[in-house]
């Protein structure tokens, strides 16, 4: 078992931290968080999140300390800016490790489950992007299992303190991303303690927790009172009542069952294993669901995937609080599998079927580049100053399809062809972070953009922005006062306030900015569409990378 868990430590050092700074930020999300905490940083002010110098109040603060808290450490960089929620997710697995030990005999089943939570696809790929999404889903994450633990402890001493420790994480995760941190593990213990029969405590258990969520959210939520009078009308009427209601383009509108493809391929590699469990769990549903830990993990699942299928508003990582609940029953339903025989066909035309999609994938990647080197077509995923990312793809896809082949020799025990099944993909999750092509780079990744032109905007300079760039422009340039072009976007609170009087710019307000300006004063303007760009007064010179411009007015 030390063994295993060696190992296990190692792979998630391996895929998890060790290429956090290996590719460039993306727009929107990790320079938003990345920015905000480095004018936390720079600026000294805890309390008040802010973005281009203007208030920023779509999630509370805790998110924001962290990933401060990591740029006092390691810089302002690339690995700062995604090690919380890496860090975030190693704290889920070794809390479900826990959750797991607490809820059953077999300590290499607890192993198993783990693993399974740090391969699945959407845990890994949102574990080492820089969102809240992974943080968040660790608070509730300690909050479901420090409850558990202290409804199954023996000792009132023992219990006092798993209540304690669930309110404080109920208490992080409210300060993470709001009001969720109560529903979430409110819709799963009151269906557990119910099937459990245990009515009396739904009464008795939530005081502790309630008491030290109190004492964790208040000190930041008065003084944020203090600082915007504001802040929880904007918070509780925009943010949580119209974004699980309004179906408002804004809000990310989707159907209710959009998050039944989000869950599947999210469990990827495991997905494909499905047929198995299900015939593992045939005919023991009644037995394995007797057990406690069973019937929380169905409560965990069903109800917080229920409750935000409801929402109007959807992402795909707003159900990464599901997925321990999701290893769990991955993990018993590989067990059962194990128990009825293990990989047979079914699993071999699988693992073909796997071998063979690679192949493809392969032959189609190899015609397209070679038609494209050879200038037959004009299009390729990677163009000539990319041979190595193409090496890479090549090499992670041969390695996920040498992994498939050996999980299907006979001479070794079926759990380890499992082993060797999920160990498979994981060549391609670590090969993501040096593949991404150029092409997706200079859509959602101004970076290379903004160094190119860099030296050309001097301190005085006057920059001006649509909405799309400004937050890359302030991290990148380390500015907190470019006006805003237009419209005003995930900004428009900040700009509303009199703090940030005039930093939004109509076409008409740019015409006479510009027309106004003190003679000689440099203004460069940051547009991301011809169609933005044909709509700009006359200028001095401009530049033009993809479809990203830089306007020059002298």
């Amino acid at each position: 078992m030390k063994k295993i868990g060696l190992w296990l430590i190692g792979l998630y050092l391996l895929l998890y931290i060790l290429p956090l700074g290996s590719r460039p930020l993306f727009e929107p999300d990790e320079v938003r968080y990345g920015e905000i905490a480095r004018e936390i940083v720079v600026s000294g002010d805890w309390v008040v999140p802010r973005i281009n110098g203007l208030r920023y109040f779509e999630k509370p603060i805790m998110g924001h300390w962290l990933n401060a808290i990591a740029q006092l450490i390691f810089g302002q960089n690339n690995f700062a800016v995604r090690i919380s929620s890496a860090i975030a997710s190693g704290f889920s697995a070794l809390l479900l490790f826990m959750l797991v030990r607490r809820g059953s005999d077999e300590k290499n089943f607890a192993l198993a489950v783990t693993g399974i939570f740090l391969s699945c696809g959407l845990i890994y790929f949102v574990g080492t992007f820089s969102v809240l999404d992974a943080i968040f889903s660790a608070w509730v994450t300690a909050t479901l299992v420090f409850f558990y633990c202290a409804a199954v402890a023996v000792g009132s001493k023992a219990r006092f303190l798993y209540l304690l420790l669930a309110g404080v994480a109920c208490g992080c995760a409210f300060l993470t991303k709001g009001f969720l941190a109560f529903v979430i593990p409110a819709v799963t213990i009151v269906p557990w303690l119910i099937w459990e029969k245990r009515y009396r405590d739904i009464y008795i258990l939530p005081w502790i927790p309630l008491i030290m969520v109190i004492i964790v959210i208040a000190p930041w939520s008065y003084l944020v009172h203090l600082r915007d009078d504001d802040f929880w009308h904007y918070f509780v009427l925009v943010e949580h009542f119209q974004r699980f209601t309004a179906k408002v383009k804004s809000q990310h509108p989707q159907p209710f069952w959009f998050f039944i493809p989000i869950l599947l391929g999210g469990t990827l590699p495991w997905v494909f294993l499905l047929p198995g469990m299900v015939a593992g769990f045939r005919g023991k549903l009644k037995v394995l669901f007797e057990q406690s830990l069973m019937r929380y993990s169905a409560c965990w699942l069903v109800f917080p995937f229920l409750l935000m299928s409801c929402s109007s508003g959807k992402l795909g990582p707003y159900i990464l609080p599901c997925f321990p609940a999701v290893a769990i029953l991955i993990g018993a339903g590989l067990r059962e599998y194990l128990k009825v025989g293990g990989p047979g066909m079914f699993f071999r035309k699988t693992v073909y079927v796997l071998v063979g999609a690679s192949a493809i994938m392969l032959i189609g990647l190899a015609v397209i580049q070679t038609l494209y080197f050879l200038d037959i077509t004009n299009f390729a995923l990677y163009d000539r100053g990319e041979i190595g990312k193409l090496i890479i793809v090549t090499v992670a896809i041969l390695a996920f399809v040498l992994g498939m082949l050996s999980s299907l020799r006979r001479d070794i025990a079926s759990v380890y062809r499992l082993v060797r099944f999920g160990l498979s993909v994981l060549p391609v999750f670590l090969a993501w972070h040096f593949i991404v092509p150029n092409l997706v780079i200079d859509d959602k990744v101004p970076a290379r953009f903004i160094k190119e032109i860099a030296d050309r905007i001097k301190p005085d300079t006057v920059i001006v922005s649509y909405k799309n760039h400004v937050t890359s422009l302030a991290w990148y340039l380390k500015r907190n006062d470019i006006y805003v072009y237009r419209r005003g976007g995930e900004l428009t609170y900040g700009l509303e306030k009199p703090d940030a009087e005039n930093r939004l710019l109509s076409e008409e307000g740019f015409v006479e900015f510009i027309k106004n300006k003190p003679k000689g004063q440099h203004v460069a303007m940051f547009v991301d569409s011809d169609k933005q760009f044909k709509v700009l007064p006359p200028f001095s010179r401009y530049f033009l990378h993809g479809e990203n411009y830089l306007v020059e007015y002298d």
